[in-house]
């Protein structure tokens, strides 16, 4: 028995119209009639063939002329509600225009600048305060706790509150300088009157909401008085000297936290009161700190604090500077703003700045207590 045929056989099948019909030969009982008659008849067959390709050619043409826009491709895709696939859809965000490319880059280039002009701004006037000293010093101090508090008060006015800010700013300025005249007993009796006063007044005046109102008047009044733990620290023998170690690693400590963060943060360290901040960028920070206090414990201009007492300072730091920040987050959240002002150009509020130095200086304060160095 022969093997089956294999040999592949095309299933369409041919158009009738594409193939003349061809005349039947004659047999021998037929035949042509006239001279001029072929029993092929190629002449139909030839102009059957050409016609198509002549109109075959003429659509290519004529296609090839028209202008083409091009679209996306139309596809059902999985978690593409659209079903059309586009860049937007590959990439999770919408392609800018050129334009607004170019307007990104020069908003981001201008807003270095300012950031940059700003802290440079603020350097010099620290370093000058601290190298003045004295009554030079707690007016930096005096002035930014005031201006803090007015950045406070206006946010919770925005929020529709209306704390008593009269009471307030004195408190705060008076706390200031009663910590710099007689101290820590001084500057709480200067609050504590301000307390007071203002519970007086929200009784006294009957005004709607009453309580809510007292209670942020007192809670901005206590939350920037602390900053006054700062000239307490500067009133010291060394004070200038201990004050440069704290802001010196508060700051290591903050720009720790947002290289690290910003390049390698990926855990979220609290998403309900900011999710910039990560678990990689607190690490960093911290590392950050005690390397730093390590290092700076060797110098001789900085030789008060040697390598235990700096590691319990970078400690403090650690600690009381991510909670200082995470009060102002929480702040900020409920009162669904993303800066307290702009008073510093590119850098926001002068409390975005010193969130953290708040609840620092108290800790630092204690911690130098403690060591005997006030």
């Amino acid at each position: 028995m022969n093997p089956p045929d294999e040999t592949w056989v095309p299933e369409w099948e041919p158009d009738e119209e594409t193939i003349p019909k061809l005349r039947p030969l004659p047999t021998e009982e037929e035949s042509p009639t006239e001279e001029g008659e072929d029993a092929l008849a190629d002449d139909d067959m030839f102009d059957s063939r050409t016609s198509q390709h002549q109109a075959l050619a003429e659509e290519v043409m004529e296609a090839n002329a028209r202008e083409h826009r091009q679209q996306a491709v139309a596809a059902a895709i999985p978690g593409v509600d659209s079903g059309l696939l586009g860049f937007e859809d590959v990439t999770g965000r919408t392609a800018m225009a050129t334009e607004e490319v170019e307007a990104a880059e020069q908003a981001h280039s201008s807003d270095l600048v300012k950031r940059s002009i700003s802290a440079v701004v603020m350097v010099v006037v620290v370093v000058l305060a601290l190298y003045l000293g004295g009554s030079w010093l707690t007016g930096l101090i005096a002035l930014a706790m005031l201006v803090g508090l007015v950045e406070f008060y206006m946010a919770v006015r925005s929020a529709g509150y209306r704390p008593m800010a009269l009471i307030g700013l004195l408190g705060s300025l008076g706390a200031g300088v009663a910590a710099h005249m007689a101290g820590l007993a001084a500057a709480g009796a200067v609050l504590a009157g301000a307390v007071g006063l203002t519970l007086l007044f929200y009784v006294a005046s009957g005004r709607r909401m009453a309580v809510e109102n007292a209670t942020l008047s007192i809670l901005g009044m206590i939350w920037i008085s602390l900053l006054s733990y700062g000239i307490m620290v500067g009133q010291a023998t060394d004070g200038v000297v201990l004050l440069v170690w704290v802001l010196l690693l508060n700051s290591v400590f903050d720009t720790g936290a947002y290289v690290v963060g910003r390049s390698f943060g990926t855990r979220p360290l609290s998403p309900s009161l900011s999710g910039k901040k990560t678990v990689q960028g607190l690490v960093g920070g911290i590392v950050g700190a005690f390397a730093v206090a390590a290092i700076l414990s060797t110098l001789p201009q900085l030789s008060i604090l040697r390598l235990l007492p700096a590691l319990y300072l970078a400690g403090v730091v650690s600690i009381m500077a991510p909670l200082g920040d995470a009060v102002e987050s929480a702040v900020k959240r409920s009162m669904n703003i993303k800066d307290m002002s702009s008073f510093i150009p590119g850098h926001g509020g002068i409390l975005d700045r010193i969130d953290g130095l708040l609840l620092v200086l108290p800790g630092a304060y204690y911690l130098f207590s403690v060591l005997d160095l006030l």
